[in-house]
């Protein structure tokens, strides 16, 4: 009943070896697996990972400023659609969440689907992808939803409330003074987000 990322985190916490201990070559066998680049982002210590997966900000452009209903309805205000950079995918019926790092660089896109089929199938949220096969993953279990835009409301309160989903921040956007809120992409909390 465990996640890969539980199973890496149990070996590296009941392992003898600190991460901070093993030494990288340069030079690898041509015949021997790439371990450290397949499990690399599972390192929890690793305090540059996010700056990896970096996207051009520019990609945003693509999308329209279009809002959609259903977030409206949802308490979510157009200006904190525009504060957090939603836009609208016409093409695939997404509306398109961008993902910053706490420094504000462009780390993913996430798309919520509108398309019943796509949703019943377990689809409602995923990775954004354009017609050229490009795909604006990101790496959830290091990146917090909301951290970038609200880092100065959580320094002011050395507080901050953790959600499960990014629209719950969006939410409290419109709902509280000082929002300093996050969320987690999910409901596991590693030692990297907490970190």
């Amino acid at each position: 009943n465990f996640s890969f990322i539980d199973a890496v985190n149990f070996i590296i916490d009941n392992s003898s070896v600190e991460i901070s201990d093993l030494l990288r070559s340069t030079t690898k066998p041509k015949d021997v697996w790439d371990w450290e680049k397949f499990l690399g982002r599972y390192i929890r210590n690793a305090s540059s990972y996010s700056d990896n997966y970096v996207y051009d900000s520019q990609i945003l452009k693509f999308f329209p400023k279009i809002y959609h209903t259903s977030f409206l309805e949802d308490n979510i205000s157009i200006e904190t659609m525009e504060k957090f950079g939603l836009c609208f995918y016409p093409r695939n019926q997404q509306i398109v969440i961008p993902i910053y790092n706490e420094h504000m660089e462009l780390v993913g896109l996430q798309s919520r689907n509108l398309i019943p089929e796509k949703i019943n199938r377990g689809l409602k949220y995923q990775p954004t992808k354009l017609l050229n096969g490009d795909e604006y993953k990101f790496p959830t279990s290091t990146v917090l939803y909301g951290l970038g835009q609200n880092r100065e409301n959580i320094i002011k309160t050395k507080t901050a409330r953790l959600f499960e989903g990014a629209k719950s921040v969006l939410q409290m956007e419109d709902i509280l003074d000082c929002n300093n809120t996050v969320a987690m992409f999910g409901m596991n909390m590693s030692k990297y987000k907490r970190q």
